[in-house]
């Protein structure tokens, strides 16, 4: 800025304070001035705290190892809690898993073999059901001699549209 704006800029404010707008910023005449003695200090902790929230004095603390209980101990509380005698506790006790999902889906495979050959003598379902029990036999054995018995069930279905679902799907089934 040159010496002209400036002096332009004094008179504008001048102006402002010759107008009667009361002042903007206080003088030091305007405000009450109180002593400034800093921040007061902490009051003391034991004269203000409470007895019961004393920190108690440290004191060592002994240590017990722990006892492994007897076999005695562990079949009375089994027997108290379960009314079972208890089996004794060993390391070398074999944990049972259950039976791995292979393996259980190797036995309905073996049920379905062995139920197939039967089906014919099984009364007690109607050709419906009997072609959803040979559809899921081709499906979990992957056999496909089973095709010709299921295709018998399926021309037995009174829902034609039933019917031609199962069709289809036989009719994939052997092609594949």
């Amino acid at each position: 800025m040159d010496a002209g704006q400036n002096d332009d800029l004094q008179n504008a404010i001048n102006g402002i304070v010759d107008s009667g707008v009361p002042e903007l910023v206080p003088t030091p005449t305007d405000v009450e001035t109180t002593p400034d003695f800093g921040v007061p200090p902490a009051p003391d902790a034991a004269a203000v705290a409470p007895e019961f929230m004393e920190m108690p004095t440290e004191q060592p603390v002994e240590t017990v190892p722990a006892e492994q209980p007897t076999q005695e101990a562990v079949d009375a509380v089994a027997e108290s809690v379960m009314n079972v005698p208890a089996e004794p506790i060993t390391a070398e006790a074999p944990v049972e898993a259950p039976a791995p999902v292979g393996e259980l889906s190797d036995v309905k495979q073996n049920m379905i073999q062995d139920l197939i050959p039967l089906m014919n003598q099984v009364s007690s379902i109607d050709e419906t059901e009997k072609y959803r029990l040979y559809k899921e036999a081709i499906e979990n054995t992957h056999d496909k001699s089973i095709i010709p018995a299921a295709y018998e069930a399926a021309k037995g279905i009174a829902n034609e549209a039933a019917r031609a679902e199962a069709l289809l799907y036989l009719i994939k089934e052997a092609e594949g």
